[in-house]
């Protein structure tokens, strides 16, 4: 977990669970909302610290690791330049 001029870093399920306490936005792809997904990295408890904070979730889609979301073109720039949209805004608001 890394933040914007942080200068402390931790990884790990733990470090998962207790920064969704207090993060203001989650960024990331549909996996980690999805116990069990990117090939077993996301644990159950990841997942429902991810679904259950109180942040506002900004979630990119991909078509990976046996998960399908229709509507979806694999690999769409606009996807990301949409997300990022939406992320710039986020912190603009909360500035």
């Amino acid at each position: 977990m890394n933040s914007n001029c942080a200068n402390q870093l931790a990884t790990g399920e733990n470090a998962v669970i207790v920064a969704c306490r207090s993060a203001q936005i989650i960024v990331g792809p549909f996996g980690i909302a999805i116990a069990d997904a990117m090939m077993g990295e996301i644990s159950p408890a990841m997942a429902n610290a991810v679904a259950s904070s109180a942040a506002y979730r900004v979630l990119i889609p991909m078509n990976l690791c046996n998960t399908y979301v229709a509507g979806i073109m694999k690999g769409s720039a606009a996807i990301m330049e949409d997300a990022m949209n939406h992320i710039k805004e986020l912190t603009e608001k909360h500035a």
